[in-house]
């Protein structure tokens, strides 16, 4: 399995090679491209901190079906991942194929006249794979990817993760947390027609959401003790917005939009995994959780990969039967202070046994008419996965898979394991200098309103981040 990756890898390597040496560097002034453009559209799940030692795990014994599939005829491995591993960093790197120093986003949050404000996506110093296809005249969805509040004026629907509150929430006692969509905030859904139809799942989510996380994580004991309390309660937040940003990909795939590109985050692998991961691998650690809660949380977190890999499913079965699907996480995730008692309710994260901050390597698994053909095996440990690239080669992959050029000022490069001699006999990969100047930032035909967007200093929020252990 290992050597196939490999011998494809080589030859690809070297296509990709002939093809750039061919390649003159266009001036900067050069037009955008206009086709013709690839028939089989993208269909892009980002899950944040999924790891590939479990997801090797549940391969083996045969519950995570629709990856295992994806992988037996596709292609999958690993990608290096940069520092800092913090998600807005990552998720921005991967989606504009620079690094933090050229994107501008650093971490969550930054300092302004003594206060911490969080970034936003007018803070983005470079442009993502959404408006690099809208500026080609593709059209493009993204649902919950990190950074993308206030929404953007895309070419097709962009669906924010709000980071905010605003003035009056606040007055009415309502927190934030990370996926979360708000009837009273503005600007967090393009185009605005669709606002309305967008803002009413998260109601709904919100009114079924105890009978949900029974669906996801089975029934759990009324009585946990204190500890495993407050990890469970601290993990609500994310099934929510999961469950939220699912049920809004799965409409827009039934409205059947003709997107070129759909991408869905989902987060809760990350934060099942920093709050679950010694109940998961009590064996990992010098004080492991009781026998009782072993039993009653050991599977909490395999019980979301389980979740996840059904929903992969349904949004698979929902699109394009030509899509290419490419399933990519930020990092990957494992034990952390295994000699911890995790005896303290008082603060969230000193209760985390799972943690990424050395940079674990990404997960990518890739299968479609545009990828080469996997051999249908399955790899039997981690040995065997391969590095296909770095998280930085997303975008620029992304911008070949739809028949574009990537940009030569990019850090990151198209991976040749993603795309097919056949693909690139059709669509010959291609480079131009640059996409858009240095000083390029988002924009929007109608002002944003500073009042509007108030609170991004939100104690709410700010207090979320530090109990996943992200900012002090």
């Amino acid at each position: 399995m290992k050597r196939a990756l490999q011998r494809i890898a080589a030859v690809l390597s070297v296509a990709l090679l002939l093809s750039l040496s061919a390649c003159s560097e266009p001036s900067s002034t050069e037009s955008f491209p206009t086709g013709p453009y690839p028939e089989t559209p993208l269909l892009v799940l980002g899950v944040d901190g999924l790891e590939w030692d479990v997801v090797l795990e549940l391969v083996k014994r045969g519950d995570l079906p629709v990856l295992a599939g994806l992988m037996r005829r596709g292609v999958y491995g690993s990608l290096a991942v940069d520092r800092p591993t913090l998600s807005p960093v990552l998720w921005t790197t991967a989606a504009t194929g620079h690094l933090a120093a050229e994107h501008g986003i650093t971490g969550f949050a930054y300092r302004h006249k003594k206060k911490a404000k969080l970034f936003r996506s007018f803070d983005r110093r470079r442009p993502a794979f959404w408006n690099l296809l809208g500026m080609a005249g593709q059209r493009v969805a993204t649902v919950g990817w990190w950074l993308t509040w206030p929404a953007e004026e895309v070419n097709g629907v962009m669906v924010s993760q709000a980071n905010t509150i605003t003035n009056s929430m606040r007055r009415d006692g309502m927190g934030i947390s990370k996926g979360a969509l708000f009837t009273g905030l503005q600007r967090q859904v393009w185009p605005p027609a669709m606002e309305a139809r967008v803002l009413a799942v998260p109601a709904r989510v919100e009114s079924e959401l105890d009978e949900h996380m029974e669906r996801v994580l089975g029934r759990l004991p009324g009585d946990l003790p204190e500890v495993e309390a407050v990890l469970m309660r601290h993990c609500r937040w994310a099934l929510r917005a999961d469950e939220t940003y699912r049920r809004v990909a799965l409409d827009l795939l039934a409205a059947d939009e003709g997107f070129d590109l759909l991408a869905v985050y989902f987060g809760g692998s990350d934060v099942l995994g920093h709050r679950f991961w010694r109940y998961a691998y009590p064996q990992q650690y010098k004080h492991p959780p009781t026998a009782d809660m072993i039993e009653a949380l050991g599977d909490v977190l395999h019980d979301y990969y389980r979740w996840l890999d059904t929903t992969l499913g349904e949004l698979i079965a929902a699109g394009p039967a030509n899509a290419n699907v490419v399933v990519v996480s930020d990092h990957g995730m494992h034990a952390i202070r295994p000699r911890a008692r995790f005896a303290s309710a008082d603060r969230i994260p000193a209760l985390n046994s799972g943690g990424h901050s050395d940079a674990p390597d990404a997960l990518l698994i890739a299968a479609g008419p545009s990828l080469p053909l996997g051999d249908g095996g399955l790899p039997e440990n981690r040995e065997q996965i391969v590095e296909l690239g770095r998280l930085v080669d997303l975008a620029p992959s992304l911008l070949a898979l739809r028949g574009l050029p990537y940009g030569l000022n990019m850090t990151g490069r198209p991976m040749p394991a993603l795309l097919s001699a056949s693909f690139t006999e059709n669509f010959p990969l291609t480079s131009r200098s640059r996409w858009t100047s240095d000083d390029w930032r988002p924009s929007w035909t109608t002002p944003l309103v500073e009042e509007s967007l108030q609170d991004d200093d939100s104690e709410q929020r700010l207090e979320q981040l530090r109990s996943l252990g992200y900012i002090k």
